[in-house]
């Protein structure tokens, strides 16, 4: 367990090292943001293909959930584990009672 955690906990510890010495540089600021963006981007897109399969399957049973979820998180603003928490049940106990 200690060469799982070791290894990545070094490395994180290294780019923490180096964001703080040259952190305050434009060009790495520019770097980062084009780095999140590039994230923000594999995150959406990881989503949507996890999305598909649900949607052409089960659409009725889904986008009622995907949809309630967007528009807390992304309209509302509220917080995420919260979110999760309360339509997370909801959807399991929908599907559970649903056979097919």
């Amino acid at each position: 367990m200690t060469g799982l955690v070791a290894a990545p906990a070094v490395i994180v510890t290294a780019l923490a090292m180096l964001y703080a010495r040259f952190g305050g540089i434009a060009q790495t600021q520019g770097a980062l943001a084009g780095l999140a963006a590039a994230a923000a981007g594999l995150v959406v897109a990881t989503a949507s293909r996890m999305a598909a399969p649900l949607l052409r399957r089960r659409w009725r049973l889904t986008a009622p959930f995907m949809l309630a979820a967007f528009a807390a998180v992304g309209v509302l603003q509220l917080p995420l584990p919260y979110v999760m928490a309360a339509l997370a049940p909801a959807s399991v106990a929908l599907v559970w009672r649903r056979p097919g």
